[in-house]
């Protein structure tokens, strides 16, 4: 069922690439974005990246988390290997170990996630596999996109109708089965234009199950078409209607059981046979109708209506010999023989596997108002946001009982019901209404960017016993109503035509859940720099400090959180933290003749976060003031080279590393060895030989160095990064 649309899409890959004229220079119309294009990002009040199409071209990344590190301030923890389920922080306390639960994620200027206010935690992200780039904001420009203003926004950017008939064709074959196919092709003609894009990727996983030839990787399909009219470009108004409807599935064999730490040392690359039947699908449907229309005087309006449909079951391993995964991995790196012979297979015993079943909704509508003029001698650029929006976590969940006997075999003992228990059958529904003005005012040499946001947010969770939903058996019925007014300025001031200062300030905010007495994540966030550009050097430099009143911490599997199962969803008010840093980007061409390009490219990031009070509860346990926050690394970096010829070829190298990291805010005081991460250094290699002005072919080679690391210890044990990988892949403009 599978293969057949891979088929089909090398066939009309083929055919668009005989029947129809290619155009070497395509043009695309305007992308929804949030920052635009990297010279914009140059001039922001405030720190924002943007990673270009040919940045993601250069080592065609399908992994998030690989294509982040260049970004400097974001940091991620790295899971199954394939950045499925990221783990993103932007300088923040509490991001890199939750799901990415204090980022605003957002594809083309929507958000994206399957319930930003209900859920925030939720495991889908978008396939960065068929992105055209990536927008980053942090700092005081980040208001804009909220709710998570105290961590920052993503932005993923589809692809763009094209503005001639074209598209691209690009297949990629490598290590461990790995398979990508993914095709653009559209046109434009005078008043509309369409798009159609399809992304396939396989990989059979780099890790063998015990007792089990069962693969352990993952089968994506995008399906993505867009459809635009637009009034004549000479009419008085223009006009444009774009519409926009993503379906997506996933299907990969993934688990939340990781190793003891010796079993790690024997075999990274193992997994026990509990996990055997362990495997996620993820369905999802996104809508978006965006209307925009350009005015008189340098005005313009723009509405969007969108959809996020998300289902998915993860059938995975809950709990071996009565233990919870991570209980039964400690015991086991504490020398219990039961423990060991229960993971190994090798000793009879119960294992729970439950349907972490769940559906989200997420939908609204977005208004936005801009006005460019000019009073005597100051510029402005006013802009009016606002957000009517609505979505919903819906969980319905069972767990299936397995006997596991001595030859790791798993035999049904007993179906379980969904919905039995009231944490495996709950609703959770968000009410947001989110405004925000903000202006760019140019005097001279200064730019002030004053701004302010304004979210109101109702969040309800109801939790029935049975699987009923009547009001007789509800047992859990509470309604959390919250507002926050959320200021902030930038300012840049342009010294010379080569050198910018900026700086700002901001209120970080991030919405409680369901509980009343919950407050609301905040912080007062501070940051100054400068960019300079000489000749062909580019150098950034941003100092930032992070205060927190107080972090909220949600208890996820994935968080490593001291809490019970029944807590799973639950927030706490966890004290307050400090965390101040300095990010460093730098960017330089050192060619020595016309024929070569030798491009360097380097960024660095120093962090610093530690909790300023002392408390406990049950997310972060006994915290003393001074305890590092947890998945924080003091150090990460990332240097790419290449050597580019005009004749049309080229050869990368791009190293990253990212140092060790507390698992556990009570790490440097209990001094235990399985409560920190390895540093992690990366390696990667490409070459790119083109072919004809059409066709390029690579060759890749990702983990060069095969470094076998522990990357984290959450959801449960140690994980190790994707093995050494080589990859060759064509790229053609059809």
């Amino acid at each position: 069922m599978i293969i057949q649309p891979r088929i089909n899409l090398i066939a009309i890959a083929i055919f668009l690439s005989l029947s129809n004229p290619v155009f070497t220079d395509e043009k695309t119309d305007e992308t929804i974005t949030i920052i635009g294009s990297k010279e914009a990002a140059q001039k922001i009040a405030g720190s924002a990246h943007v990673i270009s199409k040919e940045d993601l071209e250069e080592f065609e990344y399908s992994d998030l988390n690989a294509i982040l590190r260049q970004v400097p301030g974001v940091y991620v923890r790295q899971e199954d290997g394939y950045g499925l389920r990221p783990n993103i922080g932007i300088r923040s306390a509490a991001s890199g170990a939750e799901r990415s639960n204090k980022i605003t994620l957002m594809e083309d200027g929507i958000l994206a996630a399957p319930a930003p206010y209900a859920a925030s935690a939720a495991y889908y992200s978008p396939t960065s596999g068929r992105m055209v780039g990536l927008e980053v904001l942090k700092g005081p420009s980040a208001i804009t996109e909220g709710p998570y203003t105290v961590g920052g926004a993503i932005n993923y950017l589809s692809t763009s109708i094209p503005q001639e008939r074209g598209g691209q064709f690009m297949i990629e074959s490598g290590s461990n089965g790995a398979l990508r196919e993914h095709l653009t092709y559209g046109d434009s003609q005078e008043n509309v234009g369409w798009l159609l894009e399809a992304y396939n990727q396989k990989d059979n996983g780099f890790k063998s199950i015990d007792f089990s030839d069962m693969n352990t990787g993952l089968d994506k399909t995008d399906y993505l078409t867009k459809l635009r009219f637009n009034s004549s470009a000479s009419a008085k108004y223009y006009q444009e209607l774009q519409l926009k409807y993503l379906k997506a599935d996933e299907t990969s064999n993934q688990s939340y059981l990781g190793l003891t730490d010796a079993d790690f040392a024997s075999n990274p690359y193992r997994r026990y046979a509990a996990s055997k039947n362990d495997q996620i699908n993820v369905e999802h449907e996104q809508l978006q109708l965006h209307y925009s229309i350009d005015l008189s005087y340098d005005m313009s309006f723009h509405i969007t209506a969108y959809r996020n449909n998300t289902a998915r079951d993860w059938y995975k391993t809950n709990k071996i010999g009565g233990m919870t995964l991570g209980a039964i991995i400690d015991t086991a790196n504490g020398g219990d023989t039961d423990a060991i012979a229960l993971l190994h297979g090798e000793a009879d015993g119960e294992v729970k596997i439950k349907h972490n079943n769940r559906s989200y909704i997420s939908e609204g509508v977005e208004f936005m108002f801009d006005r460019e003029f000019d009073l005597s001698e100051v510029s402005h650029d006013f802009e009016i946001g606002l957000r009517l929006h609505q979505d919903e976590e819906n969980r319905f969940q069972a767990e299936d009982s397995y006997w596991q006997s001595s030859d790791g075999a798993l035999a049904l003992t007993e179906l379980g019901i969904y919905g039995d228990t009231a944490s495996n059958n709950r609703l959770t529904e968000a009410d947001a209404i989110a405004f925000y003005i903000r202006d760019e005012i140019k005097l001279g040499d200064w730019t002030f960017t004053p701004g302010i946001r304004y979210e109101n947010v109702d969040v309800r969770r109801r939790e029935w016993n049975t699987t009923q939903r009547i009001d007789a058996t509800v047992s859990k019925d509470k309604n959390n109503k919250q507002s926050e007014i959320i200021p902030g300025v930038g300012v840049t001031y342009q010294l010379n035509e080569n050198l910018i200062l900026f700086g700002g300030i901001h209120k970080g905010f991030a919405p409680a859940g369901y509980k009343p007495e919950t407050e609301n994540e905040e912080s007062l966030s501070y940051e100054l720099g400068g960019r300079a550009l000489i000749g062909e050097l580019y150098v950034e430099t941003i100092y930032f400090i992070n205060a927190y009143d107080n972090i909220i911490g949600e208890c996820t599997t994935v968080s490593g959180a001291n809490c019970t199962e029944t807590q799973l969803g639950e927030q706490f008010n966890s004290g307050a933290v400090k965390v101040n840093g300095l990010e460093v980007v730098l960017e330089y061409d050192f060619s020595a003749t016309t024929d070569y390009k030798l491009p360097l490219s380097f960024n660095y990031t120093y962090m610093d976060g530690e909790f300023d009070s002392t408390f406990d509860n049950s997310f972060f346990g006994d915290v003393l003031k001074g305890d590092p926050l947890t998945y924080f690394p003091e150090q990460l970096g990332q240097l790419s080279f290449g050597i580019e010829h005009n004749n049309g070829w080229s050869i990368r190298a791009m190293a990253s590393y990212v140092d060790t990291a507390c698992t556990q805010v009570s790490c440097e005081r209990s001094l235990n060895a399985f409560d920190t991460t390895d540093a992690i250094f990366n390696l990667d290699l490409v070459a790119d030989f083109e072919l004809t002005e059409q066709a390029t072919l690579y060759f890749k080679v990702e983990n060069a160095s095969d470094e076998v690391d522990i990357i984290g210890r959450h959801p449960s044990g140690a994980l190790v990064q994707k093995n050494r990988s080589f990859y060759v892949g064509l790229r053609v403009d059809i």
